[in-house]
Protein backbone atom coordinates (compact mmCIF):
# COMPACT_ATOMS: atom_id res chain seq x y z
CA UNK A 1 0.00 0.00 0.00
CA UNK A 2 1.18 3.51 -0.89
CA UNK A 3 0.63 5.98 1.96
CA UNK A 4 1.60 9.43 3.06
CA UNK A 5 1.33 11.16 6.42
CA UNK A 6 -2.25 11.97 7.42
CA UNK A 7 -3.82 9.86 4.66
CA UNK A 8 -7.43 8.80 5.38
CA UNK A 9 -7.93 5.06 4.66
CA UNK A 10 -10.47 5.69 1.88
CA UNK A 11 -8.15 8.10 0.08
CA UNK A 12 -5.26 5.64 0.28
CA UNK A 13 -7.57 2.94 -1.08
CA UNK A 14 -8.63 5.12 -4.03
CA UNK A 15 -5.00 5.91 -4.79
CA UNK A 16 -4.14 2.23 -4.73
CA UNK A 17 -6.96 1.58 -7.22
CA UNK A 18 -5.58 4.25 -9.58
CA UNK A 19 -2.07 2.87 -9.28
CA UNK A 20 -3.42 -0.64 -9.78
CA UNK A 21 -4.84 0.39 -13.12
CA UNK A 22 -1.29 1.03 -14.27
CA UNK A 23 0.26 -1.87 -12.40
CA UNK A 24 3.48 -3.45 -13.59
CA UNK A 25 5.57 -6.35 -12.34
CA UNK A 26 7.36 -5.38 -9.11
CA UNK A 27 10.80 -5.53 -10.68
CA UNK A 28 9.75 -3.26 -13.55
CA UNK A 29 8.06 -0.84 -11.16
CA UNK A 30 11.12 -0.73 -8.90
CA UNK A 31 13.30 0.00 -11.90
CA UNK A 32 11.02 2.82 -13.05
CA UNK A 33 11.00 4.37 -9.57
CA UNK A 34 14.78 4.16 -9.36
CA UNK A 35 15.15 5.82 -12.76
CA UNK A 36 12.71 8.56 -11.72
CA UNK A 37 14.56 9.23 -8.46
CA UNK A 38 17.87 9.42 -10.31
CA UNK A 39 16.35 11.82 -12.79
CA UNK A 40 14.93 14.06 -10.05
CA UNK A 41 17.96 13.73 -7.80
CA UNK A 42 15.71 13.16 -4.77
CA UNK A 43 14.34 10.06 -3.01
CA UNK A 44 10.59 9.63 -3.37
CA UNK A 45 10.05 6.90 -0.77
CA UNK A 46 11.30 6.26 2.76
CA UNK A 47 12.95 2.89 3.36
CA UNK A 48 10.27 0.71 4.95
CA UNK A 49 9.80 -3.02 4.42
CA UNK A 50 6.13 -3.10 5.45
CA UNK A 51 4.85 -0.27 3.27
CA UNK A 52 5.97 2.40 0.81
CA UNK A 53 5.88 5.80 2.52
CA UNK A 54 6.38 8.98 0.55
CA UNK A 55 9.10 11.50 1.30
CA UNK A 56 8.26 15.24 1.12
CA UNK A 57 9.48 15.22 -2.48
CA UNK A 58 7.27 12.22 -3.21
CA UNK A 59 4.26 13.95 -1.65
CA UNK A 60 4.85 17.02 -3.82
CA UNK A 61 5.12 14.90 -6.95
CA UNK A 62 1.99 12.94 -6.01
CA UNK A 63 -0.02 16.16 -5.56
CA UNK A 64 0.97 17.27 -9.06
CA UNK A 65 0.19 13.84 -10.48
CA UNK A 66 -3.29 13.88 -8.94
CA UNK A 67 -3.97 17.33 -10.41
CA UNK A 68 -2.84 16.13 -13.84
CA UNK A 69 -5.01 13.02 -13.48
CA UNK A 70 -8.09 15.15 -12.68
CA UNK A 71 -7.40 17.45 -15.64
CA UNK A 72 -7.05 14.44 -17.95
CA UNK A 73 -10.37 13.05 -16.73
CA UNK A 74 -12.03 16.43 -17.28
CA UNK A 75 -10.52 16.73 -20.76
CA UNK A 76 -11.75 13.23 -21.57
CA UNK A 77 -15.31 14.13 -20.61
CA UNK A 78 -15.19 17.36 -22.63
CA UNK A 79 -13.81 15.55 -25.68
CA UNK A 80 -16.54 12.93 -25.37
CA UNK A 81 -19.13 15.74 -25.31
CA UNK A 82 -17.54 17.27 -28.42
CA UNK A 83 -17.87 13.95 -30.22
CA UNK A 84 -21.58 13.88 -29.43
CA UNK A 85 -22.27 17.42 -30.65
CA UNK A 86 -20.45 19.97 -32.86
CA UNK A 87 -18.39 22.65 -31.19
CA UNK A 88 -16.46 25.73 -32.23
CA UNK A 89 -17.15 29.28 -33.33
CA UNK A 90 -19.39 30.57 -36.13
CA UNK A 91 -18.49 34.04 -37.43
CA UNK A 92 -21.34 35.76 -39.29
CA UNK A 93 -22.30 39.17 -40.59
CA UNK A 94 -25.11 40.76 -42.58
CA UNK A 95 -24.98 43.08 -45.56
CA UNK A 96 -28.09 44.96 -44.47
CA UNK A 97 -28.90 46.20 -40.95
CA UNK A 98 -32.63 45.53 -41.53
CA UNK A 99 -31.80 41.91 -40.66
CA UNK A 100 -31.14 42.74 -37.04
CA UNK A 101 -34.80 42.79 -35.95
CA UNK A 102 -35.26 39.08 -36.72
CA UNK A 103 -31.68 37.85 -36.38
CA UNK A 104 -31.59 37.65 -32.52
CA UNK A 105 -34.53 35.23 -32.45
CA UNK A 106 -32.89 33.04 -35.10
CA UNK A 107 -29.57 33.01 -33.26
CA UNK A 108 -31.30 32.24 -29.96
CA UNK A 109 -32.99 29.19 -31.47
CA UNK A 110 -29.70 28.14 -33.08
CA UNK A 111 -27.79 28.33 -29.80
CA UNK A 112 -30.45 26.33 -27.96
CA UNK A 113 -29.97 23.55 -30.51
CA UNK A 114 -26.19 23.89 -30.74
CA UNK A 115 -25.15 25.13 -27.31
CA UNK A 116 -21.49 24.20 -27.85
CA UNK A 117 -21.12 26.56 -30.82
CA UNK A 118 -20.22 30.17 -30.10
CA UNK A 119 -21.80 32.66 -32.55
CA UNK A 120 -19.84 35.84 -33.23
CA UNK A 121 -21.46 38.72 -35.19
CA UNK A 122 -18.97 40.87 -37.07
CA UNK A 123 -20.71 44.26 -37.39
CA UNK A 124 -17.68 45.86 -39.08
CA UNK A 125 -18.13 43.51 -42.06
CA UNK A 126 -21.64 44.82 -42.82
CA UNK A 127 -20.43 47.11 -45.63
CA UNK A 128 -17.95 44.60 -47.08
CA UNK A 129 -19.25 41.08 -46.45
CA UNK A 130 -17.79 39.52 -49.61
CA UNK A 131 -14.30 40.88 -49.01
CA UNK A 132 -14.37 39.79 -45.37
CA UNK A 133 -15.70 36.36 -46.28
CA UNK A 134 -13.00 35.76 -48.88
CA UNK A 135 -10.27 36.94 -46.49
CA UNK A 136 -11.27 34.21 -44.04
CA UNK A 137 -12.56 36.59 -41.35
CA UNK A 138 -16.15 35.30 -41.76
CA UNK A 139 -17.70 31.85 -42.02
CA UNK A 140 -21.03 33.04 -43.47
CA UNK A 141 -22.73 36.27 -44.51
CA UNK A 142 -26.41 37.13 -44.92
CA UNK A 143 -26.63 39.36 -48.02
CA UNK A 144 -29.23 40.78 -50.41
CA UNK A 145 -26.94 40.95 -53.44
CA UNK A 146 -24.92 38.34 -55.26
CA UNK A 147 -21.79 38.27 -57.36
CA UNK A 148 -20.25 35.86 -59.81
CA UNK A 149 -17.48 34.22 -57.86
CA UNK A 150 -16.82 30.49 -57.80
CA UNK A 151 -15.24 30.84 -54.38
CA UNK A 152 -18.62 31.76 -52.85
CA UNK A 153 -21.67 29.50 -52.56
CA UNK A 154 -25.07 31.23 -52.32
CA UNK A 155 -28.15 29.69 -50.67
CA UNK A 156 -31.51 31.49 -50.74
CA UNK A 157 -32.99 31.83 -47.24
CA UNK A 158 -36.29 33.62 -47.86
CA UNK A 159 -37.92 36.50 -49.76
CA UNK A 160 -38.57 39.71 -47.88
CA UNK A 161 -41.02 42.28 -49.25
CA UNK A 162 -39.65 45.80 -49.68
CA UNK A 163 -42.19 48.47 -48.70
CA UNK A 164 -42.29 52.26 -48.60
CA UNK A 165 -43.52 54.17 -45.55
CA UNK A 166 -45.25 57.49 -46.29
CA UNK A 167 -47.58 59.98 -44.61
CA UNK A 168 -51.33 59.27 -45.06
CA UNK A 169 -51.72 62.61 -46.86
CA UNK A 170 -48.81 62.03 -49.24
CA UNK A 171 -49.76 62.28 -52.90
CA UNK A 172 -48.79 58.65 -53.41
CA UNK A 173 -50.60 57.24 -50.35
CA UNK A 174 -53.75 56.28 -52.28
CA UNK A 175 -51.89 54.76 -55.23
CA UNK A 176 -50.78 51.18 -55.60
CA UNK A 177 -47.02 50.99 -55.49
CA UNK A 178 -45.65 49.18 -58.56
CA UNK A 179 -42.28 49.08 -60.33
CA UNK A 180 -43.68 51.54 -62.89
CA UNK A 181 -44.19 54.08 -60.14
CA UNK A 182 -40.57 54.08 -59.00
CA UNK A 183 -39.16 56.44 -61.65
CA UNK A 184 -41.73 59.06 -60.57
CA UNK A 185 -40.44 59.23 -57.02
CA UNK A 186 -38.07 62.14 -56.49
CA UNK A 187 -35.23 61.71 -53.99
CA UNK A 188 -35.13 64.13 -51.06
CA UNK A 189 -38.73 65.15 -51.78
CA UNK A 190 -40.78 61.95 -52.06
CA UNK A 191 -38.44 59.75 -50.03
CA UNK A 192 -35.23 59.92 -48.00
CA UNK A 193 -32.86 57.04 -48.74
CA UNK A 194 -30.79 56.66 -45.54
CA UNK A 195 -27.91 54.70 -47.08
CA UNK A 196 -26.43 53.44 -50.38
CA UNK A 197 -27.80 50.00 -49.50
CA UNK A 198 -31.35 51.37 -49.37
CA UNK A 199 -30.89 53.09 -52.74
CA UNK A 200 -29.69 49.81 -54.23
CA UNK A 201 -32.79 47.98 -52.97
CA UNK A 202 -35.14 50.75 -54.06
CA UNK A 203 -33.99 50.72 -57.68
CA UNK A 204 -34.21 46.92 -58.12
CA UNK A 205 -37.56 45.50 -59.13
CA UNK A 206 -37.08 42.01 -57.66
CA UNK A 207 -38.09 41.35 -54.03
CA UNK A 208 -35.37 41.34 -51.45
CA UNK A 209 -33.75 37.90 -51.54
CA UNK A 210 -31.30 37.33 -48.70
CA UNK A 211 -28.74 34.65 -49.43
CA UNK A 212 -26.00 32.93 -47.49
Amino acid sequence: MLTQAGDPPDRAHRRDEKIGAFSSPQSALSHQLRVLEERLGLPLFLPNRRRMELTPAGQRLLASAETIHQEMELAGRELAAMRRSPAGRLRVSTECTTCYHWLPAVLSAFQKKYSTIEVEINIEATRRPFTTLLSGELDAAIVYSTRRDRRIAFRELFKDELVIIIHPEHRLAARKFTPNLRPKLRPERDYLPPSPASRFLFHHTNPLVPAI
